[in-house]
């Protein structure tokens, strides 16, 4: 969901990391707020924003920190060519973090990879499209 080879060339991932390191504990509501409003194109319930930035907040900062770190120097993709593995992969057209071009490029290390493109849907597919998801996600595990 939303992936790619590289983090550190996802937009934004270079200010997003400078802004983990700075973190207290605990994590201030309105940086757990911003990040996760951040992830959203399509409207969802104002409550459920509520609920999961309060529930990103349980994360102490150093977790937070080691998180970001580990994605900035990992390349996660290493080695994906060798292996033929049946994979769906899911992107928001409108995902303000991981552009088209680390779909593309993740699915030329993936030859066994299908792309689903959620039209008018941000990073946080199954939140702005859970019934799309579910079923998805039913489908390619032969739930039903």
């Amino acid at each position: 969901i939303g992936s790619g080879t590289v983090a550190r060339e996802f937009t934004g991932m270079t200010e997003f990391e400078a802004a983990v390191q700075t973190l207290p504990d605990p994590v201030p509501l309105e940086f757990a707020r911003e990040f996760q409003v951040s992830t959203i194109f399509h409207p969802i319930a104002p409550e459920f924003v509520d609920r999961v930035s309060e529930d990103s907040r349980k994360l102490p900062a150093l977790a937070w920190k080691a998180i970001v770190r580990s994605m900035m120097t990992e390349e996660v993709a290493r080695g994906l060519t060798a292996a033929r593995i049946p994979t769906r992969m899911i992107w928001g057209e409108k995902d303000s973090f991981v552009p088209r071009a680390a779909q593309d490029s993740l699915l030329t290390l993936l030859p066994h990879a299908r792309l689903s493109v959620y039209a008018q849907t941000g990073h946080a597919v199954h939140w702005e499209r859970p019934e799309r998801f579910v079923r998805e996600l039913e489908s390619v595990l032969g739930v039903r």
